[in-house]
């Protein structure tokens, strides 16, 4: 490898000294040269522990003077922001290329897949994909099937149709009654891109993903955001060793925000609404307050429907209570309401909360209905509170491995040293009593340390397109249903060049 390459690999070495779970590989072309080289911190690692449910994939254009596309793993956190779970540069977009650097995401994870998967509708993504992640939910990215309507449906009011279909929230069977109406009205019979569309519908149809946990994300626009952040200051003319230094500075600005986020949702009360006060108290106190104002949206919402009759479940012997729009008659509901006096459990037709994790506005109706002044916990998405990161049970039984353990006990103590060190930076006197806090504490944990649970490692290296394991290092906002953007999940997307509609990208699926 040349000067640059072995700089890089230096640098990748500084990094896994300073980070114990610190993650690199690489692998190189026959003539020696770098081609790959795929890379992820020990934050990633506890992010994608947290909320690796969800995993948006995309590479983006040439960021340095190789002509190495970047690739980003994000997902979301629990304040609906955008968190990195690892990137690579890749020598080309080929099948065999995603094959690899998927497998090095997936090995540096410890083998942890995510249950749904977002990506654009490159076929070597979508292959590699189903391929190396067969059980998850696969979607294509809304945003760029809307583009594609625009480009091949040029009548306005077909492609308000055709955005219709991308969003509502329907059951299948009138998703395919709708479709139907759809392509005869337009006179879409022999259009090849509309049949196309038809036969992949099942990755792109709200109504198939209603009941499928995506936390409200739709779209690859949360990777489209990463790459603008990490490509600032970067042109094609730059080499690897000045390329790096530059996106690990943006990471940590995107970092710091995540911490001013726990500390506004940890020691600052949301502003609360009169409506059901007792419940958005509750809900408050619980979950992050981009959450909160999801929730407190659909607590709003609730008083415009109407409580219509009720039956009984014939087997589980659950409440069905049916509900009505108010003004509209024709739009019907129907929430399960089972009783009990510790957990009682509410499910809607609608969906909301399998795919959001947040309880809609029909449930809310039907709490209020049967006067539940406590917000149930199987309505929690444990995932959306303000303890998603700090809060899990840590045990040393043999249900969990050892490294994974101590993965979790390292998140959790970061986190808490984080906010510590983010508090005492306002004042020299907080720095100076924390720094020597600290101080006396590195000594102590030294007791602790021991032999390390782990293997020690290198950086490890590959021959072209073969995946050699690398042993772990020891060494000392998107869309929600509903809404437009989170102010803080970095997503200032503009669509450009697309209708009216599509501006507010995705109407709620349950109205």
């Amino acid at each position: 490898m040349d000067g640059d390459a072995q700089s890089l690999v230096t640098w990748m070495n500084f990094k896994a000294i300073r980070d114990p779970h610190f993650y690199c590989i690489f692998s190189v072309d026959k003539e020696g040269r770098l081609a790959n080289v795929f890379w992820r911190d020990g934050q990633s690692l506890t992010d994608y522990n947290a909320f690796g449910e969800v995993l948006i994939f995309d590479s983006s254009e040439k960021c340095n003077i190789y002509g190495k596309p970047l690739a980003v793993f994000v997902g979301c956190n629990n304040h609906r922001a955008t968190v990195l779970f690892g990137y690579a540069l890749l020598v080309d977009e080929t099948k065999e290329t995603y094959d690899w650097v998927v497998t090095c995401f997936l090995t540096s994870m410890h083998g942890k897949k995510p249950i749904s998967v977002i990506t654009n509708s490159d076929d070597a993504i979508c292959n590699v994909v189903t391929n190396l992640i067969p059980r998850a939910r696969h979607r294509l990215c809304a945003w760029h099937v809307g583009k594609n309507v625009c480009q091949h449906l040029k009548d306005v009011d077909t492609q308000r149709h055709f955005f219709h279909l991308i969003f509502a929230g329907l059951t299948i069977e009138e998703w395919e009654m709708a479709w139907q109406y759809f392509v005869a009205m337009n006179r879409l019979e022999n259009n090849e891109w509309v049949t196309s569309m038809y036969n992949k519908r099942e990755r792109w149809a709200e109504a198939f993903f209603r009941d499928h946990f995506f936390g409200g994300i739709c779209s690859t626009q949360r990777c489209d955001r990463m790459h603008r952040n990490l490509e600032e200051g970067i042109d094609r003319y730059m080499k690897l060793y000045e390329v790096l230094p530059r996106m690990e500075k943006t990471i940590e600005r995107i970092r710091n925000q995540v911490l001013q986020d726990d500390y506004r949702s940890q020691n600052y009360d949301p502003v609360y609404g009169s409506h059901m006060r007792c419940l958005q108290e509750e809900i408050g106190k619980r979950f992050t307050h981009d959450i909160f104002l999801l929730i407190k949206e659909q607590i709003n919402f609730e008083s415009k429907f109407v409580i219509g009759p009720r039956s009984v479940h014939p087997k589980t012997g659950a409440s069905l209570i049916s509900l009505m729009q108010y003004g509209k008659p024709e739009r019907r509901w129907i929430v399960s309401y089972q009783p009990d006096e510790s957990n009682p459990t509410l499910v809607c037709s609608c969906k909301l909360f399998e795919s959001d994790g947040i309880p809609c506005c029909h449930i809310f109706a039907v709490m209020k209905f049967e006067m539940l002044t406590t917000f149930p916990e199987s309505l929690v998405n444990k995932r959306w509170t303000k303890e998603a990161t700090v809060k899990t049970a840590i045990s040393s039984s043999g249900l969990v491995s050892n490294m994974s353990v101590q993965i979790a006990r390292y998140g959790e103590l970061m986190a808490q040293c984080a906010k510590i060190c983010h508090i005492a930076s306002y004042s020299e006197e907080g720095y100076n009593e924390i720094r020597e806090a600290l101080s006396q504490l590195t000594i102590r944990s030294q007791k602790y340390s021991g032999e390390s649970e782990f293997e020690n490692g290198v950086l490890s290296q590959s021959q072209p397109m073969n995946l050699t394991h690398h042993l772990e290092e020891a060494r000392a906002f998107e869309f929600f249903a509903g809404y437009e953007k989170s102010k803080n999940a970095a997503l200032d997307s503009q669509f450009t060049g697309l209708p009216d509609f599509f501006q507010n990208f995705r109407p709620f699926p349950n109205v």
